[in-house]
């Protein structure tokens, strides 16, 4: 009955632009993208033939093509034989440190919102504002605060709850602040992570992330843990729980790899494939999703391959690299590798048969882990999604579209191409429902109603790409710094730059790293002499100046140390913040 009503609403909208063209007033409009054919993810149908009618940031009108239709309209797209779908969301991200870096990328790839799983409040707060004024073009952002964790935390990163109330408070002050949802992690206890979802209820908020080690699959989805990240917590509850408990208990100091490899292993050694029933039935009975991030599995796994020439790190900036080229593990550790490839295939395994029983998937990279990388690691998750998996084109496609509009309960903005609905398009070359591969093939990005031609959204990356292949300076002058000093390095620097700009890679990033290597070597006027070029040459680089304020600090330079961070928060470099905080208590104190 709904999709006859569906289809019924549709006719009545091509009924209605039909009278229209009757008319002798012209549609006004911003933006038509016209003679397309549109993939409805709900239904598998395609409406071919169709106009998009854009005003402002929504679709007004969908109206069957005819010739010499009665537009007046700032831009119309000629997509003849093009596809359109939704804007594609990837529900598994790690943005804020590097939105600027990361957004050319994710256009580029098609990417219209992202769900970011953990963030700095005063950052995230900053990217809502600037997108939605316009002055950052960027995907829909929807947040949590920082992660709520147990003592040790997995992540420095993350807050500490150690009592009940300590985890209710960092809830409500996570609202407060202007948290999205609630991100629980690995080492709560059960009873804080109880009074965290207890307090979530209360506050009307989200409850999500990793379920902690010490509650069950069963426990969290009691209490509405509304989405399951990595598989984490489905395939342990098949496995020996007592023997994973013993692990757990035995574990001494921070979880780290070595303790994942531990589980893993016990995981895949004790599974018991009879209880996979009673997890698809646990997941069939309740409002709970899956996000598996299969790349970030994948991701791990090639990090024992350094051979790996993985052409996508060269989008990637220098400071994101570090998981993706640079690993602790050894490339002969081949037994690291069988237990990394025994819980993957064992999740494909689980995963076909949750597929086969309907239950809710997300798609989700969760960059920048190893090997994974914004916009281009959704579509590669589209695949495995596919190839792997054995969804269907369009049971992936709703993974990345309607499943993430009906998750955040918006589905009456987005997931859909329809009237009333928020104009986030992915104009496509090719009917990805006949090859997922073809979400790459990117004509165009239509963002909340501002249309951006693919190639020029290519070139913005390719030209990124093309200068993190050129060698790197920085080796250069370190080598100048030890032999002839910091004043020859800096004149070679700028010889360089001027005479040959294009023989090498001269990003800010290596500026910053060669700094903090020289301050490394107790060679603290020299890094601050590299931290002052840096900031001269990009003086809104707010990491810049925060490792300015860092090296001032350390040569005992207080007054320069502030005004340096004072500088770094005005440029939007809010992990200084705390720090700027307790350093002006101890001056003041002082």
């Amino acid at each position: 009955m709904e999709k006859l009503l569906k289809h019924s609403n549709r006719l009545l909208y091509i009924c209605f632009g039909l009278l229209l063209f009757g008319c002798s007033k012209p549609t006004q409009a911003d933006l038509v993208i016209s003679n397309v054919n549109i993939i409805d993810v709900e239904t598998g149908e395609t409406y071919k033939d169709q106009d998009i009618v854009i005003v402002g940031d929504s679709i007004a009108q969908i109206i069957e093509h005819r010739p010499n239709q009665n537009y007046i309209s700032a831009q119309t797209i000629d997509a003849t034989g093009k596809f359109i779908i939704p804007g594609i969301w990837d529900m598994h991200t790690h943005t804020w440190w590097g939105y600027e870096d990361f957004y050319p990328l994710l256009l580029a790839n098609g990417i219209t919102g992202v769900r970011e799983m953990f963030g700095n409040m005063d950052v995230v707060n900053e990217i809502k504002r600037l997108t939605q004024n316009d002055s950052l073009i960027g995907p829909d952002y929807i947040s949590a605060g920082p992660i709520i964790c147990g003592d040790p935390p997995s992540l420095r990163s993350c807050v500490v709850a150690k009592s009940p109330e300590e985890g209710r408070e960092f809830v409500r002050q996570h609202k407060a602040d202007g948290a999205d949802f609630i991100k629980t992690y690995n080492m709560l206890k059960k009873d804080v992570y109880l009074a965290i979802a207890d307090e979530c209820k209360k506050q009307g908020i989200v409850l999500t992330g990793h379920i902690p080690f010490d509650v069950s699959l069963p426990e969290a989805l009691k209490q509405n843990h509304k989405s399951i990240e990595h598989f984490y917590g489905i395939l342990e509850y098949c496995c020996d729980t007592l023997g994973l408990a013993k692990i757990d208990k035995e574990r001494k100091g921070r979880f780290n790899y070595s303790e994942y490899i531990k589980r893993a292993k016990h995981v895949f050694e004790t599974y018991d494939e009879s209880r996979e029933n009673e997890v698809i039935e646990l997941l069939e009975n309740s409002n709970t999703w899956v996000c598996p991030t299969y790349t970030v599995h994948l991701g791990y796994m090639r990090t024992y391959n350094y051979d790996l020439d993985d052409q996508r790190r060269y989008y990637l900036p220098d400071y994101a690299l570090w998981s993706s080229t640079d690993s602790v593990l050894s490339k002969t550790d081949s037994i690291n590798l069988k237990v990394e490839q025994n819980y993957y295939n064992l999740m494909l395994k689980l995963s076909r048969k949750l597929r086969d029983r309907k239950i809710q998937f997300l798609a989700g990279s969760d960059y920048c882990n190893p090997f994974t990388y914004p916009g281009f690691s959704l579509h590669e998750e589209l695949q495995i999604f596919v190839e792997e998996v054995g969804f269907t084109p369009l049971e992936a496609l709703r993974s990345a579209t309607i499943n993430p509009a009906v998750y955040f309960n918006l589905e009456g903005e987005l997931g859909t191409v329809e009237q009333g609905k928020r104009a986030s398009l992915l104009l496509l070359d090719r009917n990805p429902l006949d090859d997922i591969r073809h979400t790459q093939e990117i004509e165009g990005v239509i963002l909340r109603g501002k249309y951006m031609k693919g190639d020029s959204l290519r070139t913005v990356i390719e030209k990124i790409a093309e200068e993190n292949r050129r060698p790197k300076f920085a080796p250069t002058l370190k080598l100048l710094i030890n032999e002839k000093g910091i004043e020859a390095a800096i004149s070679e620097y700028y010889r360089l730059k001027k005479e040959q700009p294009t023989s090498y890679n001269f990003n800010r990033e290596q500026l910053n790293s060669l700094g903090h290597n020289v301050l490394g070597e107790n060679k603290v006027d020299e890094a601050i002499q590299i931290f002052l070029l840096n900031v001269e040459v990009y003086p809104d680089y707010g990491n810049g100046w925060d490792s300015l304020g860092e090296a001032y600090l350390v040569k005992g330079d207080t007054i320069k140390a502030i005004e340096a961070w004072e500088t770094a928060i005005e440029r939007r470099n809010y992990s200084t913040k705390k720090r700027l905080e307790e350093l002006l208590t101890n001056y003041k104190e002082k």
